[in-house]
């Protein structure tokens, strides 16, 4: 018999760990994320540690660090969430419009998405100011807004062709792409800080202090 369990062991048929489908893996980050949201909007980000997570989420140690190796790549799977999916309804909003997609219009949608979903734009603010003086959370966030840019560059292109001609069509986006992610950017400082901003008056207003 202990031939037998031994053979079985070794091969792995005894006590064979079931696979984990990328399903379950979207599904338990999710459950991280939610449990540190939680955690990080009553402490806020310095006074969180990794250890707290674990306790409000009640999963084992070894859970939260397969998923996430340490509070900066946590930091920035919220931050993604918050910013990097919404301008995925932009960009496809682009590919559909029948006409080039305005700056303004494409703003619009993305804050849109972004107010409807009411992220805690709080945890984010405070991972934007850990950023300015943790290296890693710097570089990921750095890497966010980047990847936010092309989309919105990639989104107004056609636009920019429109009114600048092919040869500077690219600087053009890219440039007024930068300035929409400051606008985006200043519209989640100021809901952090308690303003309840439609994102349609709120865009004209600027528009009306610009001038």
């Amino acid at each position: 018999m202990s031939v037998l369990f031994g053979s079985l062991y070794r091969t792995g048929i005894l006590f064979a760990m079931p696979r984990v489908t990328e399903a379950y893996r979207t599904a338990r980050r999710e459950q991280i994320v939610e449990a540190a949201i939680r955690v990080l909007t009553r402490k806020g980000v310095a006074r969180t540690s990794i250890a707290d997570i674990i306790a409000e989420s009640g999963l084992s140690a070894g859970s939260i660090y397969s998923n996430f190796r340490n509070k900066g790549e946590l930091g920035s799977f919220v931050a993604r969430t918050v910013l990097g999916t919404r301008v995925q309804d932009v960009v496809a909003l682009a590919r559909d419009s029948a006409e080039p997609l305005t700056p303004r219009k494409a703003l619009e949608g993305l804050l849109t998405a972004v107010h409807d979903r009411q992220p805690p734009f709080a945890v984010v603010l405070q991972f934007w100011g850990e950023a300015t003086v943790d290296s890693d959370l710097g570089a990921a966030v750095h890497q966010i807004l980047g990847e936010l840019e092309a989309h919105l560059t990639e989104a107004i292109t056609p636009w920019a062709e429109k009114h600048s001609g092919a040869t500077d069509a690219s600087a053009l986006a890219a440039s007024t792409a930068t300035a929409m992610t400051a606008i985006a950017q200043s519209y989640v400082v100021r809901s952090a800080l308690g303003a309840d901003l439609e994102p349609v008056p709120y865009l004209a207003s600027l528009a009306a202090a610009l001038g």
